[in-house]
């Protein structure tokens, strides 16, 4: 099932209170949420969100995510977004979730923006061609993504 990208930050946002974390941050959760998505696809092949993913200059950013967000800048994220929950019965959805903080949480977002910078990701794929040139804001392909996290 796919869902709007507000439903799966406020997945990661419950997920970080009930575990009294103080690190998800603007960029840990747009990190957490493209890391999901890309699970998603490369397991379930379907997505898990509706948005797109684009390629700005620091990484794969969900534009909607960015502007609910960008208020708390470099600070925790303290208050979940108005959006329907992921329902219970979406057993693997949940699934991948769980999965995906339990490996990525314990990563910073600096550290989760690296990792998404690395040479053959999605987003530098996108982001540069095959002259050096950058290309700001282009959406990544839900294509280019499956096939990335298929291999991981």
């Amino acid at each position: 099932m796919t869902y709007p990208a507000k439903t799966i930050a406020n997945y990661f946002i419950f997920k970080s209170k009930s575990e009294s974390l103080s690190d998800l941050t603007p960029m840990k959760l747009l990190k957490l949420v493209y890391i999901a998505h890309g699970w998603h696809l490369a397991i379930k092949n379907e997505p898990l969100i509706f948005e797109s993913i684009d390629a700005w200059k620091y990484g794969p950013v969900i534009e909607t995510l960015y502007h609910e967000f960008k208020r708390y800048k470099n600070n925790p994220i303290s208050e979940l977004t108005q959006a329907p929950s992921v329902p219970d019965e979406d057993e693997s959805t949940r699934k991948i979730l769980n999965d995906v903080w339990s490996k990525y949480a314990i990563h910073t977002g600096v550290q989760l923006s690296n990792w998404s910078h690395e040479p053959g990701s999605p987003w530098h794929q996108t982001w540069h061609d095959k002259n050096g040139k950058s290309y700001n804001g282009l959406p990544i392909s839900n294509q280019i993504i499956q096939e990335y996290f298929s291999k991981i």
